[in-house]
């Protein structure tokens, strides 16, 4: 394992867990690095080389994983699949978060019924069509109980996306965070801020170096809460997708160590 110098996460694999490998019996705790920022983001160049350390599990990394974080006062898991309950309330809370108000009001309701479908709808596409080690829906919880209200979501994705690869090292696949929604009354405690940490740990347990995510240019306070959680701005849209009435949003890219 790599040397630690600085605070970590603290992980517990139970004894059935496939990851990491080398866990003992009966179940052990993992201390996780955090991720940094620190790193030079201009575009790099071809000759670079790159020396990665990816994990290609082929099954379900968080399989027999409780939970990645609890910290702040909630609990970070894996979304199960197998509960209709819980993959419905994450779609309403995402639909709360991201659905945006009909220019007629009488017809709002079902518009928000609509886009709460297509949600839910498009949640059920990626967790059927994504290989479980290349997609993750973590989902933020009040406690460590059996149902435990889940408060706060958020997508975790393996890409190749080439607008982003020229940030990175060549050939070096990075993990999307996109989707960070938590419900309206739990807002301004910390939920998403566990989020971001629970993609630090998977991140790190999968062995992916980059983190990457976009915040509309505008949104100072999403801005705000990835900044201060380590990501940083490398690049943006291009000033004529303003000029036709798009809000522009902004690329951000956080560092984090594989564990080896």
């Amino acid at each position: 394992m790599t040397s630690l110098t600085g605070p970590c996460h603290v992980v517990t694999v139970p004894s059935n867990s496939r990851w990491p490998p080398a866990a003992s019996p009966g179940g052990s705790s993992l201390l996780v690095p955090p991720c940094s920022s620190r790193r030079d983001y201009s575009a790099v160049t071809s000759g670079s080389e790159f020396r990665g350390n990816v994990v290609k599990t082929g099954g379900d990394p968080l399989s027999g994983l409780d939970y990645l974080v609890e910290a702040h006062g909630w609990s970070v898991r894996k979304l199960n699949v197998e509960d209709g309950r819980e993959m419905r309330r994450v779609a309403r809370i995402q639909a709360e978060a991201f659905h945006e108000p009909a220019a007629i009001s009488l017809l709002d309701d079902l518009f928000f019924k609509l886009f709460e479908a297509e949600v839910l709808s498009g949640l059920l596409y990626k967790l059927r069509n994504s290989p479980p080690d290349r997609y993750a829906c973590l989902v933020a919880e009040v406690g460590t109980r059996a149902g435990d209200e889940i408060v706060g979501v958020v997508d975790v994705t393996v890409q190749r996306d080439e607008d982003v690869l020229r940030y990175l090292r060549p050939g070096e696949e990075y993990l999307y965070v996109s989707g960070i929604a938590v419900s309206q009354s739990f807002r301004r405690r910390k939920v998403a801020t566990a989020l971001l940490e629970a993609c630090d740990v998977l991140s790190t347990m999968l062995g992916y170096s980059s983190l990457v995510l976009r915040a509309y240019q505008d949104d100072t306070g999403a801005r705000r809460l990835y900044s201060n959680s380590g990501y940083e701005v490398v690049g943006g849209d291009s000033s004529w997708v303003g000029l036709i009435g798009r809000r522009r949003r902004v690329l951000m890219i956080k560092e984090c160590p594989a564990i080896n």
